[in-house]
């Protein structure tokens, strides 16, 4: 039921639940685990500017989760 209400402000635009929704996505928690659909809600968080998404998408970009690894992409998130 959680996730459901994450899902609308995530789908609203709240960088908040963005990171959250990505979160349930890497970590498979009450969604199948799919880490490019993480990827895509961590990068979408970020862009405005939310500290958690942007560390987390640095981490994916970091071990190649979810896209090509790069270091200096990771570095820069």
């Amino acid at each position: 039921e959680g996730l459901k209400w994450v899902r609308m402000a995530a789908d609203q635009g709240d960088a908040r639940g963005q990171t959250v929704l990505g979160i349930a996505y890497a970590e498979g928690k009450g969604v199948r685990p799919d880490p490019v659909e993480a990827v895509k809600w961590f990068r979408k968080a970020a862009g405005p500017g939310d500290a958690d998404g942007g560390y987390r998408l640095g981490r994916m970009y970091e071990k190649g989760t979810g896209v090509q690894r790069s270091k200096s992409v990771a570095a820069d998130w």
